[in-house]
């Protein structure tokens, strides 16, 4: 794809993102506002990744998207501060979740949690699978129970509240012998 191609369905985006944020501003939904943003700020770093093999394509690629991200900002700060006028309530971070487990023993009471920040209580966490090896990640994202057996006991686990996009974290706990 040629550095016009690529400027041409930069552009063809940025008049759809133009056109779903007038929508917004009508429905006054600034979470939404926040993810289209962030989705042409992935979409930039997807055309640097397509430019990597020519120093010249990488420069006219970078140009494209400072004026992108110049553009973008014109267009979306007016539209962030009518929101924020209309709502001055707080603005809500938005949800994460991580997690950093111990190692288990078998046959031992294990006990873990995985951190959720951001968004709006209350928090809904949710896991698949719902246990394993006799762990079991609880409904205030916990992880609690007696191992049965060693091995590593993996979980996806989707955070949720009543503002933001869901959260995601893919956590193992290694779990040893006696």
């Amino acid at each position: 794809m040629t550095i016009a191609q690529l400027r041409s369905r930069l552009r063809t985006a940025w008049n759809r993102i133009r056109g779903r944020i007038d929508r917004m501003i009508l429905k006054m939904s600034l979470p939404a506002l926040e993810a289209i943003v962030a989705t042409a700020s992935a979409a930039a770093d997807n055309i640097i990744t397509a430019a990597q093999g020519s120093a010249a394509k990488l420069a006219d690629a970078q140009a494209t998207i400072d004026n992108f991200q110049q553009d973008a900002v014109a267009v979306v700060q007016p539209l962030a501060d009518k929101l924020l006028a209309a709502d001055p309530g707080p603005l809500v971070t938005p949800l994460e979740a991580s997690a950093s487990l111990a190692s288990g023993v078998v046959g031992q009471a294990y006990t873990g949690a995985i951190s959720i920040s951001g968004g709006t209580g209350p928090y809904s966490v949710t896991s698949v699978p719902p246990s394993d090896n006799g762990l079991t990640v609880n409904a205030d994202g916990s992880i609690s129970g007696t191992p049965e057996a060693a091995a590593t006991s993996s979980f996806e686990i989707t955070v949720t509240d009543s503002a933001s996009p869901p959260a995601s974290v893919s956590v193992a706990a290694s779990v040893e012998s006696a």
